[in-house]
């Protein structure tokens, strides 16, 4: 309910709400790892937000003694007043700037917070991949957590400072203008609550087209990645102008919609500018008149209209902030929508059930299949293999094989726990014990080194280790090709052929040593002497794999062949000779 909601139907602000998603987000930033941090700057930025209030109540009492002064005609207690004046101008830029600052630091620390325990649930248990299934509609996590909650963090702070300082100054100045002429500002509070309200009515379209709006940026950065994660393929079909056309599709709905956007807020100004325009005329007509029949000195009103202002600009909130209101909104929803799918621990009701290394030891196996079915992810389920029960003993070597489609490459995804929807049980050992090769290969951000140590730590492998495990998969020259083991390079996957990925892949085997290898046509790039160079390989360290491909060279390499077909039944066969 509430608590991953932000807006109804009809796009309006709810205000619990959007208090709910707001106070779920302040939970991770003041209850959180950094809460220390937190408070410190929460601390911080709020003493400046009382200075800053105070500040302006003392200009207020000065500009009140400054002109009583000038009506008095009195030349000595002007130049006093006038040396307090200075003084205060003097000191009033820097409170304002240090509170500014206050303000962005502690919006730093809110993202830190923020960022940290999304990143935290989107990176553990492989969640990243996993809600791919879990919710289609679940656009661009990318952007939710590097975009979304910087906006988010600013947005947030910001509004929650301007409203800290608006409750301030509504309190303080109410309490000058009630004492100053009480008709005045029982108008001021009618007026801003007229506002409210009309800005709530005619501005709630505004979230939806800032959520939309959201959702078409991240679209359209999204498909400018892809250009650039795959220039070669496109490059090769000569698909520029099919790129192109797609691209200029995504920024036209991104621009129209800002449009739109732009549009609904000139409109929704024309109320807001003239809101706050209009009743600067009213205390003139209401203590105007008191100043010229000399009931009220020229110094009072001057203070009347600061307080007045003042006044108006804490009751007025709602109306002022309403589009920074709609846009911290719609940033609100889409986080609370992407940490209700993190949550979801059992996304559908029939599940694989997944044990670790449960008495394994004890029968001699590796894994153990018990009547297991397969179901894609996502709303619509397909269903692939059925009933599956087999067993993976060390050193045995399973080739699953099958026509495209079948549902080959969703067993390997199954045995290796990242799907987990179907029924039936699968025994295995840890996950840490278990290295999934893919056809094409991961390949970090960093160094060479890096790579090939990769999912372990660059420091934990050292050169000699390095240097035999790529002799072992013949690419003995590649790190002088390269500039060496710590030559910074992001873009490792352009400048090495699939073969050679697939061969970093196989020497990271070598220094992982896992127990079982799970292999998704991993040699499909590699000619017929680099296969066997790697199958022996794998035989000559004694592991035990599972294979995925349909090349006839692979059953010389594997001892037991799993034969999927499409309508779910499956054949086990032996491939060693009696």
């Amino acid at each position: 309910g509430g608590r991953v909601l932000v807006e109804n139907g009809h796009g309006e602000i709810h205000v619990v709400q959007l208090w709910h998603g707001l106070g779920v987000l302040a939970g991770y930033f003041w209850r959180g790892p950094a809460k220390w941090r937190a408070w410190t700057w929460t601390a911080i930025t709020f003493l400046f937000a009382l200075a800053s209030s105070g500040y302006a109540v003392l200009l207020s009492f000065l500009q009140r003694m400054f002109w009583n002064v000038l009506q008095a005609k009195d030349p000595l207690r002007f130049q006093k007043v006038l040396v307090f004046y200075l003084v205060a101008v003097l000191i009033g830029p820097g409170v304002i700037v240090l509170f500014q600052w206050a303000k962005e630091r502690m919006s730093l620390a809110w993202r830190y917070s923020v960022t940290g325990r999304f990143l935290e649930n989107y990176m553990s248990d492989s969640r990243y991949f996993r809600i791919m299934g879990i919710n289609e509609s679940l656009d661009n996590p990318d952007q939710r957590i590097a975009e979304d909650i910087r906006q988010v963090s600013s947005q947030a702070v910001e509004l929650m400072c301007a409203f800290l300082v608006g409750i301030i100054d509504a309190a303080l100045f109410s309490f000058i203008l009630y004492k100053i002429y009480p008709p005045l500002y029982m108008f001021l509070i009618g007026y801003a609550v007229l506002g409210t309200v009309v800005t709530l009515v005619f501005g709630r379209g505004l979230i939806s087209l800032n959520s939309v709006q959201l959702s078409k940026e991240a679209d359209f950065r999204y498909s400018l990645v892809r250009v650039r994660e795959n220039a070669e393929s496109i490059a090769f079909y000569e698909g520029s102008a099919e790129e192109t056309k797609t691209l200029m599709q995504r920024f036209d709905d991104a621009l129209r919609n800002k449009a739109r956007l732009v549009r609904y807020s000139r409109d929704l100004g024309f109320f807001t500018t003239a809101y706050r325009y209009f009743v600067q005329i009213i205390p003139s007509i209401l203590i105007g008149p008191m100043v010229l029949t000399g009931k009220m000195p020229l110094g009072m009103i001057s203070q009347a209209y600061f307080s007045y202002n003042h006044v108006l600009s804490g009751v007025s909130l709602i109306v002022t902030e309403f589009t920074q209101l709609s846009a911290l909104s719609a940033g609100i929803r889409r986080l609370t929508e992407f940490e209700r799918v993190l949550s979801i621990q059992q996304p559908w009701e029939e599940n694989i059930e997944n044990l670790e290394g449960e008495n394994l030891s004890q029968q001699n196996l590796l894994m153990e299949i018990e009547d297991v079915s397969i179901k894609t992810p996502g709303k619509v389920a397909r269903a692939l293999a059925q009933n599956l029960s087999f067993e993976i003993r060390p050193g045995q070597k399973l080739l699953v094989v099958g026509e495209s489609g079948v549902g080959k490459s969703s067993l390997l995804r199954v045995l290796s726990g990242l799907w987990i929807r179907g029924s039936g049980r699968i025994n295995r050992l840890p996950r840490e014990k278990i290295l999934f090769l893919p056809q094409r290969p991961y390949l970090t951000l960093g160094t060479l080194r890096e790579n090939i140590a990769y999912p372990r730590q660059a420091q934990a492998v050292t050169d000699e280790e390095i240097a035999r495990a790529l002799r072992d998969v013949n690419l003995p020259d590649i790190v002088e090709r390269l500039g060496g083991l710590d030559a910074p390079s992001d873009r490792l996957s352009s400048i090495l052929s699939l073969g050679e990925q697939q061969r970093i892949a196989f020497a990271r085997l070598v220094l992982y040593r896992p127990s079982i290898v799970v292999m998704d046509e991993s040699t499909s790039a590699l000619d017929i002497e680099n296969e066997k160079i790697v199958y022996t390989l794998i035989q000559d360290l004694n592991l035990t794999c599972i294979s995925v491909g349909n090349r006839p060279s692979l059953l010389d390499y594997h001892t037991t062949l799993l034969r999927l077909h499409p309508d779910g039944s499956w054949v086990l066969e032996s491939l060693q000779s009696e």
